[in-house]
């Protein structure tokens, strides 16, 4: 079986839209999507996964905590 190209960048944009569809949906009959982050410890490189997820959740429409 020959090796196939794919679109990383098509195919998250599509993921993206889908979570986000879901989200405005969820939103429109009164239920809110959220997210909650629990961090232990000082770890740089969790805080900022942290951050990231905040940054993505609140593109497409999930609350963050």
């Amino acid at each position: 079986m020959p090796a196939a190209l794919i679109d990383g960048k098509q195919i998250a944009q599509r993921i993206i839209d889908e979570i986000t569809s879901r989200a405005t949906r969820l939103r429109s009959v009164g239920k809110t999507p959220s997210l909650a982050a629990v961090l232990i410890g000082d770890d740089a490189a969790a805080l900022s996964y942290a951050r990231s997820q905040a940054d993505r959740a609140k593109a497409v429409g999930i609350d963050y905590e």
